[in-house]
């Protein structure tokens, strides 16, 4: 499916990175937990494909809470996206990771060797999770 954003989401808190997806999804789960509904998580990630692998590697980890007015640290470029949400969220990180390369090796994402996502984890509910998995196809500065 394709997401067209017409504005960029922005983070205003970033979170101490683990670099590894399975740990900084189990961090930002944690931290969205604590949070008032309506907070919304971002991890920024990239996937390396070789002969026989896809290694995924996270390389930010940022938040926001409902009606923050903070300067935005990170933001989700508007733009075009390839974008699944998943029907199932995982409850842990390890969960997630063959979710990931599932998402990474289908459509038009497998054109090059590496490949920018992001993983947006909005808080619905108390302990309810939307888990979005989106990779530009094309993206507009502003």
């Amino acid at each position: 499916m394709k997401l067209h954003l017409q504005q960029p989401l922005s983070y205003t808190h970033i979170l101490e990175n683990p670099k590894q997806c399975d740990q900084s999804f189990d961090m930002l789960l944690r931290k969205l937990e604590e949070s008032p509904i309506g907070s919304d998580g971002c991890m920024v990630c990239s996937a390396t494909m070789t002969d026989e692998i896809c290694i995924l590697n996270c390389h930010s980890v940022a938040f926001r809470e409902p009606e923050e007015t903070e300067p935005s640290l990170i933001a989700i470029p508007m733009g075009t996206y390839l974008f699944s949400q998943l029907t199932f969220p995982p409850q842990t990180g390890t969960a997630l990771i063959p979710l990931l390369n599932r998402f990474v090796l289908s459509g038009d994402s497998q054109q090059e060797d590496e490949m920018q996502f992001f993983v947006r984890v909005y808080k619905e509910r108390e302990s309810d999770f939307a888990i979005q998995l989106i990779a530009a196809i094309q993206t507009t500065t502003e």
